[in-house]
């Protein structure tokens, strides 16, 4: 049954030696694939968003179960989306500079930008609360 399977993946994504090569190795199978019609997955997805590069991420669970990933950037900005579908779950969060790294954990969110620590809590359908941990020494505490 496997066998068959192959050969109807390989026929569906267009990799015709490759099913040529399980009809070979498989000739007794409980049914066949003559041909197949489909489109070739990508394998990945692509999520843009950041006016600059991205120089951080982070994936995990918010407490829902929803999968996302955060991303950071040269543009001083943290984006978080969700793992299905690349789309935002809150607006940009923008911070003082790049972003060199992002860590997550449930709905909370730690950045580093430029000499700050910051702590975001992700609030439901509004925008994060922020805390900053260390901040610079010109700066006043938020």
């Amino acid at each position: 049954m496997r066998a068959c399977q192959l050969e109807l993946t390989a026929h569906r994504l267009g990799c015709r030696g490759l099913a040529a090569d399980v009809t070979t190795v498989a000739p007794d199978r409980p049914w066949q694939t003559r041909w197949s019609h489909g489109r070739r997955s990508a394998g990945y997805q692509v999520i843009s968003g950041h006016d600059a590069e991205v120089t951080a991420v982070a994936a995990g669970t918010l407490p829902d179960g929803t999968p996302v990933i955060i991303s950071g950037s040269y543009d001083g900005t943290v984006r978080v989306w969700r793992m299905a579908g690349g789309t935002p779950i809150v607006p940009a969060i923008d911070l003082t500079g790049w972003v060199p790294a992002v860590a997550t954990y449930g709905n909370v969110i730690i950045t580093a930008a430029e000499a700050d620590i910051v702590v975001h809590q992700l609030v439901p359908r509004a925008h994060t609360q922020a805390v900053v941990l260390f901040p610079h020494s010109d700066r006043p505490m938020k």
